[in-house]
This record gives structure tokens, sequence and C-alpha cells, in this order.
């Protein structure tokens, strides 16, 4: 993937896994791209705080879908340390030019 921005180094480029800088809220976008014709494909971020994980966004689509990008979003409390990573769950799911995800700290 490609590294538009990121302020701080938090986004480990080699793993694709953002750690939390500091604690707060951070605001979490997603939109990416289905790109197969498997029964279900599903993409999602989960978060990691403490040795649990949980999903923070996620994005499913039915077999054969006619609704190829789409995006969703979330505003996840972390503490310093937490991190966050893009996972593709089930079939394939791919990113191109229109396709991105985020971080962004809200405080």
């Amino acid at each position: 993937f490609v590294v538009d921005y990121n302020q701080g180094s938090c986004l480990n480029a080699s793993t694709g896994i953002f750690t939390a800088p500091v604690a707060g809220l951070y605001q979490v976008n997603l939109i990416a791209r289905y790109a197969g014709s498997a029964s279900i494909s599903a993409i999602q971020v989960q978060r990691t705080s403490g040795g649990t994980t949980s999903t923070q966004v996620y994005l499913e689509w039915a077999g054969n879908s006619t609704a190829f990008h789409y995006g969703g979003s979330s505003v996840v409390k972390m503490s310093a340390g937490d991190t966050l990573k893009l996972v593709v769950t089930a079939g394939t799911v791919t990113f191109d030019a229109n396709d991105c995800w985020s971080v962004a700290y809200l405080g």
C-alpha cells in the first residue's frame, strides 16, 4: 500500500499496524473495493487493547455484489499503545486509487 501521510510514524508501513501514541478518541475511516465472486467478502479494522481484539469498522459484500466501493467509519477510544489493523476476513477485497483507510486523533 501507499502511505500518503504518517505524522509521528504511528503507522508501521511494513506491517500495516497503527499504534496509538497517546490515549484519546480516534476517527477511523475505511473505504474498500469488493473484487471477487466469493459467497461473502469482508474486511474490518480491528483494535487490539490489553490482548483483546475487537472490530471497529466492518464492511461485507454478498456474493457477486454490484456494490463495489463503499465505506464505514467509527470513533474509537484508545489507550496509548493500542493498535489498529486492517484485516480481510473473507473472500477478496482490494484497494485501488479510490480506496483508503485512515486514522486521525480527535483528542
